[in-house]
């Protein structure tokens, strides 16, 4: 009885090892002209085109501890820079933050405005500026530190403005997932 119960410890232990998630590999995202490295434990949660011709493309790419890369391509034609960029996304995002989290004139939730500076991070293969915002997000009385860093690649087809995105608390843990994003961004002219 005893060697049943000791064979069947060991072939769950064994299971177990078996069925535990392993460490996560690189996977490469190309599609319509973009390319980049992402972690397995990430997921592009959709890429989608504008249908009114405007050339307007997202792609946004969602892991762990609610982190948020999101990409938007425009024609490099257009005249966004990326401190308009940058300074649209924190408008909208305390107006998004509010809108999703309320009902009726009741809302759960609402963004402190915070700071903005200049960065440097390797994107596409090169040192590139950018811009780093720290701003809050208060959700039932918690008060919830963010960092997003904003970068723009182009060519002379296309503009694309990078955000990254995540609760302080975890930047330093998926610094190297970001970092793996950025690093491999790349434009091609689907030729």
């Amino acid at each position: 009885m005893k060697i049943v119960k000791a064979s069947l410890l060991l072939l769950l232990a064994v299971l177990n090892f078996a069925c535990s998630p392993g460490k996560p590999t690189l996977v490469t995202y190309e599609k319509s002209g973009v390319s980049f490295a992402h972690l397995s434990n990430w997921k592009v949660t959709s890429d989608t085109t504008s249908q009114e011709g405007t050339g307007f493309r997202t792609i946004d790419l969602e892991g762990p501890h609610s982190a948020l890369v999101s990409v938007l391509l425009l024609p490099a034609s257009t005249g966004l820079t990326l401190d308009a960029f940058a300074a649209s996304i924190e408008r909208e995002r305390a107006s998004a933050v509010k809108e999703s989290l309320s009902v009726g004139s009741f809302s759960a939730a609402k963004v402190s405005p915070g700071s903005s500076q200049a960065i440097t991070g390797e994107v596409g293969g090169q040192n590139q500026n950018g811009i780093q915002q720290k701003f809050s997000v208060h959700l039932l009385g918690q008060e919830v530190p963010h960092e997003a860093r904003f970068f723009l690649v182009s060519d002379q087809h296309k503009k694309a403005f990078i955000l990254a995105q995540v609760a302080s608390e975890h930047v330093n843990q998926v610094a190297p997932d970001f970092s793996a994003v950025l690093s491999s961004f790349r434009l091609a002219n689907p030729g």
